[in-house]
């Protein structure tokens, strides 16, 4: 009996009421009210009296199976749960329509705030421009109409003007110092060695002495390394030197190359000993580190982030292949001509002057561009121009222009070029490399310094008298027997660079410039 309920269209023999409702088999013992015999179970009606089960199915009572009730409770459930289910597939989609809504408004707003940031960055720009007169910038030294002979004008020259300044020997070297100045190594009245001078457009200011053949590159921040033969110094001596003072760093041989990383390092190539091939070497202020090996007559420039481009023969390779190397690591990229000239742009990548291959125009010299992740040709010079980085991810360029007599200085970039002024032939050409991070006022002498629309007489001399004179302090200079030390081998890395190319030659990559039929031209 368990499991069964019981139907019944009678009225109950207590209260007359009529039971229309099925009645229910409880467990109870209770004693019917018919046969007033306790019985265990009972039949509960629905008006609350029980009946034993004989007694309910005389009265008309029907036995049926609980089976209907069963699936009626189970449809009731199914379709509750069909509702909850429907209730959170509803609950849901109106989550992620507004996730949706959310991400696209987050996706808006962001592209306003890149443009925003965008657009500041350019105005900062183009008041840092506006406000230091540079931007791209670039220094020229060469003959100009009016000065006195041997003595060569410094010019610089950025894309609205150009302004003549100091005078400086014809032979002189300069570098660019990474902050919109210049450094200038040139034979001065009463100096036996030649002396180093730091030039801005407001002044310039004589400092150091260094061998004529010195090898120099910027540091990018205001200095620059100097790689030069030193007294009671077997090798050549790397020194950094800037405003403030001079240091003696590293030795490494006279046929070393070397360039900067635009970060404040420079990269040395040169022979080592346990190495068939030259070693790749970067050094700055604190420390030197032994990289990679590429051949001895690889050409080098920096790329401004810390980084290298070489160009060089690989094994297995017709054309001479360009690497790019830091310190975490060396990549061998594109295929370019063994006689391709290269210059960094100083935001990681590369200008490339080189014969091209043309189907339909055939061989002709054409700029390209290259990073890590791609090369671009894009536009078309004469392979002797002269090229030196802006800073500014382009490049300025020296070259001879149809119909004009004088060489023209051009400046370019991925997404345009311009012709600017004129200039000689034999002109020296160096970038200003100003970084608009480093935020580094110009070097100055003091406030009395001349006004530089008066400076139009002055060049180097020995009539320089300030505290930063080597002849007056006490740091180790490279024409100072005092203070070298040839038997301190603190200077030398172990497993450093061989002395064996000490007799080889200069190496030193500087142009001579061709002077003899340009001394003339005038910008």
């Amino acid at each position: 009996r368990r499991g069964k309920v019981f139907s019944m269209a009678s009225r109950c023999p207590v209260c007359r009421e009529d039971l229309l409702n099925s009645g229910r088999v409880v467990f109870v013992e209770a004693k019917c009210p018919i046969c007033w015999e306790q019985k265990n179970p009972v039949v509960a009606l629905s008006c609350g009296h029980v009946l034993c089960e004989n007694d309910f199915l005389s009265i008309g009572g029907k036995l049926e199976s609980k089976k209907q009730e069963v699936d009626l409770e189970r449809r009731r459930r199914r379709q509750q749960q069909e509702e909850e289910a429907a209730r959170r597939r509803r609950a849901q989609e109106e989550a992620d329509r507004r996730q949706a809504i959310l991400l696209q408004r987050m996706e808006v707003r962001r592209a306003e705030l890149e443009r925003a940031a965008e657009e500041r960055q350019a105005q900062r720009r183009r008041t840092s421009f506006s406000n230091h007169k540079s931007g791209p910038s670039a220094w020229l030294l060469c003959p100009t109409t009016g000065d006195e002979d041997g003595q060569w004008r410094l010019w610089r020259a950025n894309l609205w003007s150009e302004r003549k300044h100091h005078l400086y020997p014809k032979d002189s070297k300069l570098v660019g110092d990474g902050n919109d100045g210049v450094w200038v190594l040139c034979k001065t009245n009463g100096s036996k060695l030649w002396k180093l001078w730091h030039a801005t457009t407001r002044n310039e200011r004589s400092l150091y002495e260094y061998p004529s053949n010195s090898k120099m590159v910027s540091d990018g921040r205001g200095g620059l390394y100097i790689l030069c033969s030193t007294k009671g110094e077997s090798l050549w001596k790397l020194w950094h030197a800037n405003a403030s003072r001079e240091k003696q760093l590293f030795s490494y041989p006279r046929s070393s190359q070397i360039t900067e990383d635009g970060q404040g390092g420079a990269y040395i190539l040169c022979d080592t000993k346990g190495s068939s091939s030259w070693t790749l070497w970067h050094a700055d202020r604190n420390s030197e580190s032994r990289l990679f090996t590429y051949p001895r007559n690889s050409k080098m420039t920096g790329d401004g982030v810390g980084g290298v481009w070489i160009l060089c023969s690989t094994t297995g390779e017709t054309l001479w292949k360009l690497w790019h190397a830091n310190l975490s690591g060396e990549r061998m990229l594109y295929s370019y001509p063994k006689s391709s000239r290269i210059t960094g742009d100083g935001k990681g990548g590369v200008y490339v002057l080189c014969k091209t291959d043309d189907e339909q125009k055939g061989s002709r010299d054409m700029l390209w561009h290259a990073n890590r992740s791609s090369e671009r040709s894009l536009y078309q010079y004469p392979i002797e121009s002269k090229m030196a980085k802006d800073g500014h991810g382009g490049v300025y360029i020296l070259c001879s222009t149809t119909g004009e007599s004088q060489w023209k200085l051009w400046h370019a970039n991925e997404t345009r070029e311009r012709q600017l002024y004129a200039f000689p032939k034999s002109s020296k050409l160096v970038g200003c490399q100003f970084d608009e991070m480093l935020r580094t006022a110009p070097i100055r002498l003091s406030s009395s310094e001349d006004d530089p629309e008066d400076d139009d007489d002055d060049e180097p001399d020995d009539s320089d008298d300030n505290d930063d004179d080597p002849d007056d302090n006490d740091d180790d200079d490279p024409g100072d027997d005092d203070d070298a030390d040839p038997d301190n081998d603190d200077d030398i890395p172990e497993d450093g660079p061989d002395d064996e190319c000490d007799d080889e030659s200069d190496g030193d990559d500087e142009d001579d410039d061709d002077d003899d039929d340009d001394d003339d031209d005038e910008p």
